[in-house]
């Protein structure tokens, strides 16, 4: 596949030189807290070294990797660091105790076989699971698939069984230590109402309806010791959440969000829960559950008021916020205003500290509207003139002739291979000793790796011709980025923004310098070629 290029700045790519030739890596994983410390995960371990003592295999204590997270993550951090290991050539040996251990996901288990496999790293089951051929990832492939069909079975059986809970007009899920001013019954499975708390809650809408701010009404509890449900101080967005909380005038509804896992993105990140609002029509009302202890009209009396204190839409739009991180502590930089908002800033978020994480980082805040047009005079630079982008290319291109070849004729045999898989396959059917079904079943996912092995192919191929043509392809590049030359002085902040997007601009910021970083997709002027 084409690679990704051009380091506008240099750019620390995390390579590790080879160590021991022979070194392993073990991984071992548990889904949920309390069993790190049970018999999962050091049966795990003792299974991977003893695999690993009898084939002679070294494995360093820092690449004995233990993690508990769910497996519905490709991106948590253990097994990251067991890809980057094996990416970079630290390891040649993976030990893992089952095929389970690696993804719930069946084919980001064949996936990270494949990873393995091409990288020339032996990968190693516990549980003498072998992977050496074809059919091998096919049969994994489908061991993961039928566990991963009965998961979504179980989650639809438990969300139908949650709304059915729902409509009895009891609460499905565990209330914990409920809202504030109100006590849980775990024998009628309702609130009830208590007397201390409420009383504060009706202050709170008092002081509220009068004017009071949030953050004034959080200040006035933390002064007299109020603590929380949960034993700790106030937080203005806590004040905030309970006057927002309609529960409080007896309307206590379920279902009003869904809740999914999506992917971070192609950086590394690891999969992220997104809230998205329901239609309201599918909200189910529980009668009886919240008792009252707000009158509906001071409710919305309070929420006009919250609404007049919404802060106005700021002056200054930030246009790098999203492209924005601290380089000393990893946090996001976002616009700020100060001295009482004369002056835009960028300010690290881990320089702010509050009752539940004190502040970690000492980075001084940076002018924006300092700061913002020397990154702007640097970007339109590099569209006016790609000499640098040009010559990043071409060292990260390189000749690459031979790694190509190599890698294209690998590819290549292995389609031949899945080819005779299929045709062995067919053969078997032809013969009465398997049936349709069983033909379908285990030739589909052969029939799916033979097509990604050729569009592999097809890409590598496409590469070898772009390092053999770059003087060409040079020439597309820069009448590609000519088209965009004169507009680019006159673009607004969004115009900005979509080109930053291109070209995948990050900023890190560091005491005293910001960082500004870029890659640019070779693949991206294929396109242009055609169009030139």
């Amino acid at each position: 596949m084409s690679k990704k290029a051009n380091k506008f700045l240099m750019v620390y790519d995390g390579a590790v030189a080879p160590e021991s030739p022979g070194a392993g890596v073990s991984y071992c994983r548990v889904s949920t807290p309390g069993q790190e410390e049970g018999t999962s995960l050091d049966t795990q371990l003792e299974g991977n070294l003893s695999l690993a003592a009898s084939l002679g295999v070294p494995v360093a204590p820092d690449h004995i990797i233990t993690e508990v997270w769910s497996a519905a993550d490709p991106y948590r951090p253990g097994f990251v660091k067991v890809r980057r290991l094996v990416g970079d050539g630290v390891v040649q040996h993976v030990f893992v105790y089952d095929t389970d251990r690696l993804g719930r996901d069946p084919w980001h288990i064949v996936e990270f076989i494949r990873y393995c496999k091409e990288r020339g790293v032996a990968l190693h089951f516990a549980d003498g699971t072998n992977v050496e051929s074809v059919l091998d990832e096919a049969l994994q492939y489908f061991k993961g698939l039928f566990g991963f069909q009965e998961r979504e079975k179980i989650a639809q059986r438990t969300m139908e069984g949650k709304i059915k809970t729902a409509k009895l007009n009891r609460m499905p899920n565990g209330c914990g230590r409920g809202i504030f001013g109100y006590d849980y019954d775990r024998v009628t499975h309702t609130r009830t109402v208590n007397e201390a708390e409420t009383l504060v809650v009706r202050q709170m809408n008092d002081w509220a309806v009068s004017g009071v701010s949030c953050n004034e009404i959080c200040r006035r509890l933390n002064e007299r010791g109020i603590r929380t449900k949960t034993g700790g101080g106030w937080d203005p967005r806590t004040v905030r959440n309970v006057l927002r909380n309609e529960a409080y005038t007896g309307a206590q509804w379920w279902g009003r969000y869904r809740y999914e896992m999506v992917n971070g993105g192609d950086d590394g990140k690891r999969q992220k829960r997104r809230v998205t609002p329901k239609p309201k029509e599918e909200w189910i009302r529980l009668e009886g559950f919240t008792p009252r202890i707000i009158d509906p009209g001071l409710f919305q009396a309070v929420q006009r008021v919250l609404h007049s204190h919404r802060r106005p839409p700021a002056r200054w739009d930030y246009i790098f916020s999203e492209f924005f991180t601290c380089g000393e502590c990893g946090s996001s930089v976002c616009g700020a205003t100060q001295q009482k908002g004369r002056y835009p800033y960028y300010r690290c978020i881990g320089t702010l500290g509050n009752h539940w994480r004190p502040k970690i980082c000492d980075l001084r805040s940076m002018r924006a509207d300092k700061l913002e047009p020397v990154i702007q005079v640097h970007i339109r630079a590099l569209v006016r003139d790609p000499t640098g982008i040009i010559s990043d290319l071409r060292q990260a291109s390189g000749d690459g002739g031979v790694d190509l070849d190599r890698r294209i004729s690998g590819l290549k045999a292995q389609g031949k291979k899945c080819r005779l898989h299929e045709a062995t396959l067919v053969m078997q059917r032809t013969k009465g000793l398997i049936d349709q079904d069983m033909l379908e079943m285990l030739i589909a996912p052969i029939s799916n790796l033979r097509r990604e092995h050729e569009r592999e192919v097809e890409l590598l191929v496409e590469q070898k011709k772009l390092n053999e043509q770059f003087d060409q392809l040079e020439g597309i590049i820069r009448s590609y980025f000519a088209r965009y030359a004169d507009a680019v002085a006159s673009l607004d902040s969004e115009g900005m923004k979509e080109l930053m997007r291109l070209l995948d601009v990050r900023l890190v910021a560091s005491p005293g310098r910001v960082m500004v970083t870029g890659v640019l997709d070779p693949s991206l002027f294929t396109t242009g070629q055609t169009l030139a």
